[in-house]
């Protein structure tokens, strides 16, 4: 939120935490800015509750089970000096909604510049949930996160091939990709048509 905050103090953010502890930390962190909005549910392909698995590495908590066979989670297993199964802190239920169910319950009018992703492996299922119904607004960019690891069950294999697949059939291109030098994983930046 900070970048692009710090592109334009006057943008209007929405930003979903379903970590209860890391959304009371952003609702106290962004309190005096009336144009960030933060809300305490996450995004996916329906409106409904899903099962949250919280890890001790906060960054990859995500609504995905974690493949305990793959090399990667037993390598940050290992640098946080934990056993496997001691990765998951814990796992509950979560407030979900689609995106375009938001979108139309909080009356969005205006256009949207770009939806950044970042939901640990569930980024296919965020899409799906935005292109379910049709919108009255553009969207000008999507900034998926991808990883090309084994580290959740249903990301072995093809699940950049999906994301790119909804993205493209929606009138989005691929417009850049964003390397990240701590892991297996990238950023791509999708405009529409």
């Amino acid at each position: 939120m900070d970048f692009f905050l710090s592109l334009n103090p006057d943008c209007e953010i929405h930003s979903f935490e379903p970590n209860k502890r890391l959304y009371e930390n952003l609702k106290a962190r962004f309190h005096s800015k009336k144009n960030v909005k933060i809300y305490n549910l996450e995004i996916s392909d329906a409106s409904g509750e899903r099962i949250f698995h919280e890890n001790r590495l906060d960054m990859i908590s995500s609504f995905e089970q974690i493949n305990f066979n793959s090399k990667y989670v037993d390598k940050k297993a290992f640098i946080l000096g934990l056993r496997l199964p001691k990765l998951i802190l814990r796992s509950y239920p979560v407030e979900v909604i689609s995106l375009s169910s938001f979108i139309t319950q909080i009356k969005l009018t205006r256009d949207i510049d770009i939806i950044k992703i970042d939901t640990e492996g569930h980024e296919y299922y965020c899409l799906s949930g935005l292109f379910s119904e049709c919108l009255s607004i553009k969207i000008n960019h999507i900034q998926p996160e991808q990883h090309f690891n084994d580290q959740y069950q249903n990301s072995i294999g093809f699940k950049h091939v999906h994301v790119h697949r909804i993205l493209k059939s929606n009138g989005f291109y691929l417009q850049k990709k964003i390397t990240n030098c701590y892991g297996d994983f990238n950023e791509f930046i999708y405009s529409s048509l």
